[in-house]
C-alpha cells in the first residue's frame, strides 16, 4: 500500500513548472542583491576617487612641503565624510620624480551578499598628479 502512494506521487506532472520556477528563483534573488551590493560599491569607489583627486590637487598646489600629509587628511577626510556609506582607510602618499601617487581603500559592507558568506566589499582607487614644476615642493 505504501508502495502505491510513493508511486502515485512521483508520477504526478501537476505542480511541476511551480516547482521549477521556485528552485530557480534562488540564483535569480542571489545575482539581482549582487547587483545592489555592486552598484553600492561603486558609488563607494566614485566617491572615494573623487576625494583622492581634491587632496592629491591640494598637495599639489601647496606652497611647502612641510605639511603634505596634513594637507592630504584635511581635504581627503572633507571630501569624503566617514559617517557616509563605505568605511576609508587613510591615504598614502607618494611623491616621487614631479608624480604624487595618493592611493586609498574603503569597505563597503553588503547586504545580500552576506547570504553567500561575503560579508563586505574592498574598493581600491588612485589617484595620480603630475607636477609641472616639481622644484616648487622640493622634488
Amino acid at each position: 500500500m505504501r508502495f502505491a502512494i510513493i508511486n502515485t506521487f512521483i508520477r504526478q506532472q501537476a505542480g511541476n513548472i511551480a516547482v521549477i520556477v521556485a528552485l530557480s528563483l534562488i540564483p535569480v534573488m542571489i545575482a539581482s542583491g549582487a547587483v545592489v551590493d555592486l552598484g553600492r560599491a561603486y558609488m563607494v569607489k566614485s566617491r572615494l576617487s573623487s576625494a583622492l583627486d581634491a587632496a592629491g590637487l591640494a598637495v599639489g598646489s601647496s606652497v611647502s612641503n612641510d605639511d603634505l600629509p596634513g594637507v592630504l587628511t584635511r581635504f581627503f577626510n572633507a571630501n569624503y565624510p566617514a559617517d557616509k556609506l563605505g568605511v576609508p582607510v587613510n591615504p598614502s602618499l607618494s611623491i616621487d620624480d614631479g608624480v604624487i601617487q595618493i592611493s586609498a581603500t574603503a569597505t563597503v559592507e553588503t547586504t545580500f551578499l552576506k547570504l553567500n558568506t561575503m560579508d563586505s566589499i574592498t574598493v581600491r582607487a588612485l589617484s595620480l598628479i603630475h607636477i609641472s614644476e616639481p622644484t616648487r615642493l622640493g622634488i
